[in-house]
């Protein structure tokens, strides 16, 4: 009989909440309560106690699981922006066009790529943390925004490593080491050789840039005596092959055109395993030189560290499938972006975590520092 009333009494309470749930800022708890003292006459004390205390569990318990899956239900309920905080035309643009197209595919939602450059990358995140933190908003990261601008920085709006959640770190490609196609060494033990004797020029894509971090642990290792003539940008590179500096780091997908068509040479790339549409270049950690292996520029997807737990669940998980696509890994690869295999939230944290040392560590030997 006890049995029988507890589940009468539950379904009834269900029925309550249920056709409160949406107006359940009013005074529906009340409206329950009245109606459990009502099922409850003529039940003893004791079992109306223990019946009392069940049904208010299982009522809270009811009350979670729904709004819970109203949350998921409704995401994303709107087109999704992927801030990207560079330029157009730049390697992240590209990447995040590539990205972009999978991911509105995979949410049934379009994804708009919206252009913030400015200050290293921190004017788009920082505008992307403004916007609400709902998980329609999303932020293109990257080494250099999470991993090397907190320790660049003196004065940031915000803190990348505790505003941010980085939610997907899919790709990465190294920085290659080159030299103009008219340089007489052919292989990198050549250039180490030359470069150890005298002062030499190297040129990068800015001061705190991960290019620029690069030629300074190579000075570190090889102890040379290396000169840095900072360029904005591309232009870098077109100054080293006009004779204004001897030498420098540059991402694969900003030089492989250009090394394909003979114009410069790659020497050797950062990483930890080559590149394999390259097997014949080594890589620096493989020719003795292990700081290198951390070396890669990594990219990712990042949102306000605010939004819902559930709702960074979701974005991961669909861009985790987006890098898995043949068509879309395929696009990437053809660019020089390798993929990255799916890590768990605390791997993912680990590899930031690790990735902030080690750049946070160069920034600090380099004395490079933005205000």
């Amino acid at each position: 009989m006890l049995f029988v009333d507890g589940i009468s009494i539950f379904l009834a309470c269900a029925d309550h909440l249920r056709s409160g749930f949406w107006i359940f800022r009013q005074p529906k708890a009340a409206q329950i309560e009245d109606g459990l003292r009502l099922k409850l006459k003529g039940i003893h004390m004791t079992h109306r106690i223990r019946i009392r205390s069940a049904i208010k569990s299982c009522i809270a318990s009811l009350f979670f699981a729904a709004s819970t899956a109203g949350a998921q239900a409704s995401f994303p309920a709107k087109p999704v922006t992927l801030v990207v905080p560079y330029g157009a035309g730049s390697t992240t643009d590209l990447y995040a066009r590539i990205l972009a197209e999978g991911l509105t595919s995979e949410l049934k939602q379009a994804v708009v790529v919206e252009n913030r450059p400015g200050a290293g990358g921190t004017v788009g995140i920082g505008q992307a943390l403004r916007a609400e933190p709902d998980g329609h908003t999303l932020m293109l990261v990257t080494s250099s925004s999470i991993a090397i601008n907190g320790s660049l920085y003196t004065s940031l709006p915000f803190d990348p490593a505790k505003d941010v959640s980085v939610i997907a770190v899919l790709n990465t490609t190294p920085n290659a080491l080159i030299v103009p196609a008219s340089a007489k060494e052919t292989n990198f033990a050549q250039f180490a050789q030359r470069i150890q004797s005298g002062k030499h020029f190297y040129f990068s894509q800015g001061s705190g840039t991960s290019q620029h971090l690069s030629n300074v642990l190579l000075g570190r290792v090889l102890k040379a005596d290396l000169e840095h003539v900072p360029y904005r940008g591309q232009e870098g590179i077109a100054g080293m092959l006009g004779g204004q500096t001897e030498f420098g780091f540059a991402s694969l997908p900003s030089i492989l055109t250009l090394a394909k068509g003979g114009k410069l040479r790659i020497l050797a790339v950062s990483g930890s395993k080559p590149v394999p549409s390259m097997p014949d270049i080594p890589t620096l950690a493989s020719l003795g030189y292990k700081d290198f292996a951390a070396g890669e520029v990594w990219y990712g997807v990042g949102v306000s560290a605010a939004t819902p737990a559930t709702v960074k669940e979701q974005l991961s998980a669909a861009l985790d499938k987006v890098a898995e696509k043949p068509e879309i890994r395929a696009k990437l690869n053809q660019a020089g972006f390798e993929p990255v295999a799916p890590m768990t939230a605390a791997q993912r944290q680990a590899f930031v975590d690790q990735q902030v040392e080690f750049w946070g560590r160069l920034v600090r030997e380099s004395g490079a520092k933005v205000d």
